[in-house]
This record gives C-alpha cells, structure tokens and sequence, in this order.
C-alpha cells in the first residue's frame, strides 16, 4: 500500500495549481477527458459503465477502452479503443494519435506478458 507523505501532497497542489495557468490547446482538451482519479499513471485499462464520447470516438457500455496520460495536462486523458486489430484514439492522426495508439498497444502487451507468466507459474507449480 502507499503511503503519501505530507511533502507529496504539497508538491501536487503546487503542481495543480502551477498548470492551472497553462493553456491547453482546444484540440487537445477536445480529444480528451478530465479524469482526477488517475492523475499520475500513465496508462489505464478502463470500461465504459455508459455511453462515453471523447473526442471523435463513442464508446458503448461494456467496451473496454484505454486511457493515456496527457503530457501536457496531467488530469486529462486520451481514450483508445481496439477493434479486433484496428486501433483508434480520440486524438486525430495528423496531431499525434499513432503515438498515444502506440502507448495503448506497449501497456496490453505488458498487461500479456504479466498474464502468460502468471499462468506459466500456475501451470508449473
């Protein structure tokens, strides 16, 4: 479990309150979600409890859907879903969602990783 220490806690508020004065592009906020509970990872594995649309992408109740860390506001997310082996982002290509795809795509082959090595353990004990 972690534990946040006093210090922790001050440097995010100062952090909070020092991007509360950066401007975030328009394209950016509208390719993205504010999502505080997650504010410090980079990737998160997530499903849509109701229809979600961020961005130029829907997504249905029940879908699984990624979300990416916004580097340049780290409350806001990029949202990935995957369709069989088409990827999409809700950030368009020409600004940059092939390099959010490919964050989406490095975190499932971990997630994969962890989950054949879990079995292989499994099967072997």
């Amino acid at each position: 479990m972690y534990v946040a220490r006093k210090d922790s806690f001050k440097q995010a508020a100062q952090a909070r309150r020092l991007l509360a004065n950066v401007k975030v592009a328009a394209y950016i906020v509208a390719a993205t979600i504010e999502v505080e509970q997650y504010v410090g990872r980079s990737v998160v594995l997530v499903r849509a409890g109701e229809v979600r649309t961020i961005g130029n992408l829907t997504i249905p109740v029940g879908k699984k859907y990624y979300l990416i860390a916004c580097t340049v506001a780290p409350e806001r997310f990029y949202a990935v879903v995957q369709n069989g082996d088409k990827w999409t982002c809700s950030l368009d290509d020409r600004n940059g969602g092939q390099k959010i795809i490919a964050k989406a795509k490095a975190y499932r082959a971990e997630l994969l990783a962890a989950q054949h090595a879990q079995a292989y353990r499994e099967h072997v004990a």
